[in-house]
C-alpha cells in the first residue's frame, strides 16, 4: 500500500449508522494509518464527540455543507452509514461519485435496503455506492431482491456487533422498555418505506397492561430513541399504571445489564439484548413472522409476539424461564459478536486504498 497519508471521510446521520461506522473511526484513530475526517448531521454530530476528532456539522444546508467540503478538501475514500430520505451520507455518496472518489457504505439493519440508496419516494438507487457491506447472507440477498447487484455487495459483519462481546452478569432489578420513535417518524408516508403497522404508544400501553397482570414488581424504565422529540407520548399510561414507571436518564446501553426483561419491537437494541444473553422479546402485533425484520427472532434469541395473548404468553416465560442461551444462542453469539466484522471492513477499506 502507498505510504502516503490518505484522508478518510465518515459520514453518518442517525444513530444505527453511526454506530455501524463508529467501531472502523476508533480503530483507524488508533492506527494513525490515515487523517480521519467527519461529515455528519443529525445525531451523529454528538455522537461523533466521544471520539474527539473534528467533526463538520451539515444538519442545516446539508447539501450546500457537503457540496462546499468536497470542493475544499482532498478526499481518497468515503465511508457511509446509511438512512432514508434525503440525508448526509446520500449528498456525500453523490460528491464522491462526481469525482471518482471511491465510497463503502456499512448497512446496520435489515430493512429498507433500496431505500438507503434512493431518491425519496423512487428506487432508483442513484445513491449506490461502490460497496455495501452486508451483515449477513440474509441481507444479502435482500439486497439483491431490491435491485442491489451481487458485486456490489460483500458480507463483513456490522463493526457495531463487535461491541456485544461482553455478556450479562449483573444480577438484574428492572425491566427495560426499549421504545422507538415510529409515531413521530412516519406521519409522511413514503410508499416505497416498509413502515410498522403499530406505533410504539399502544405498544407501551399493552405491555403494561400484561406486566400488571403478571403482578411485576420491578420498576420499568422507558429508554426513549436517540431520535425521539416527544416526550410526554406515555403520560397517560404512566399515570394510569400501577407499576412503578420511570423514564432512563442516562445510557440504554448500560440499563441492559441491569434488565431481568427487556421489552419492545423490532430495535436493534433488542439484538443487542440478546446476543447479550438478557431475556427479550419484541412484541410486533399485526404482522407475521415472515414480515418480521428483527434478526434475533428469527434465530430463535428473543421471544417474538405478534398478539396480545403471546405477549403475556412470552413476558411470563421470560420471568419464569430467562433468556434463550442454547445452542441457537451460541450459534448466533459466533456468527454476529465473534465474526471480526470491524476486521473484515477495515481489510476492505485498505483494498481500495491501495488500488
Amino acid at each position: 500500500m502507498n505510504n502516503r497519508l490518505r484522508n478518510i471521510v465518515f459520514t453518518a446521520m442517525n444513530p444505527g449508522g453511526f454506530n455501524a461506522i463508529a467501531p472502523l473511526i476508533q480503530q483507524m484513530a488508533q492506527e494513525k494509518s490515515c487523517t480521519i475526517l467527519l461529515l455528519c448531521a443529525q445525531h451523529a454530530v454528538d455522537m461523533a464527540k466521544k471520539f474527539h476528532v473534528p467533526c463538520i456539522d451539515a444538519t442545516r444546508h446539508t447539501k450546500k455543507t457537503v457540496k462546499e467540503f468536497f470542493e475544499e478538501s482532498p478526499v481518497d475514500l468515503l465511508i457511509a452509514g446509511t438512512s432514508t430520505g434525503m440525508s448526509v451520507e446520500k449528498y456525500c455518496i453523490e460528491e464522491a461519485q462526481l469525482r471518482n472518489i471511491p465510497s463503502i457504505a456499512v448497512v446496520d439493519f435489515w430493512s429498507n435496503y433500496a431505500m438507503r440508496f434512493s431518491t425519496p419516494e423512487t428506487r432508483d438507487l442513484a445513491y449506490l455506492p461502490n460497496m455495501v457491506c452486508a451483515i449477513d447472507d440474509s441481507m444479502k440477498n435482500g439486497m439483491m431482491k431490491e435491485g442491489i447487484s451481487e458485486s456490489s455487495i460483500m458480507v463483513t459483519g456490522n463493526p457495531f456487533f463487535d461491541t456485544f462481546k461482553k455478556e450479562i452478569t449483573q444480577v438484574p432489578d428492572c425491566i427495560l422498555f426499549i421504545s422507538q420513535p415510529f409515531s413521530e417518524i412516519y406521519k409522511e408516508v413514503d410508499p416505497y418505506l416498509t413502515a410498522p403497522v403499530f406505533d410504539e404508544v399502544a405498544i407501551f400501553s399493552d405491555v403494561v397492561t400484561v406486566l400488571v397482570s403478571l403482578d411485576v414488581q420491578l420498576p420499568v424504565y422507558i429508554a426513549f430513541h436517540p431520535r425521539s422529540t416527544e416526550r410526554q407520548k406515555f403520560d397517560t399510561s404512566i399515570r394510569d399504571a400501577s407499576l412503578d414507571i420511570r423514564i432512563l436518564d442516562g445510557s440504554t446501553e448500560s440499563m441492559l445489564h441491569r434488565s431481568a426483561v427487556v421489552v419492545g419491537m423490532n430495535s436493534v437494541m433488542l439484538f443487542q439484548a440478546a446476543l447479550s444473553g438478557i431475556p427479550t422479546v419484541s412484541y410486533q402485533p399485526g404482522i407475521t413472522a415472515a414480515q418480521d425484520t428483527l434478526e434475533s427472532n428469527r434465530l430463535g434469541i428473543s421471544r417474538a409476539a405478534y398478539q396480545l395473548q403471546d405477549l403475556e404468553k412470552r413476558l411470563r416465560e421470560c420471568m419464569d424461564k430467562g433468556a434463550e442461551v442454547g445452542a441457537a444462542y451460541r450459534a448466533a453469539r459466533k456468527k454476529y459478536v465473534e465474526h471480526d466484522a470491524t476486521k473484515r471492513v477495515m481489510s476492505l477499506i485498505y483494498s481500495f486504498l491501495s488500488l
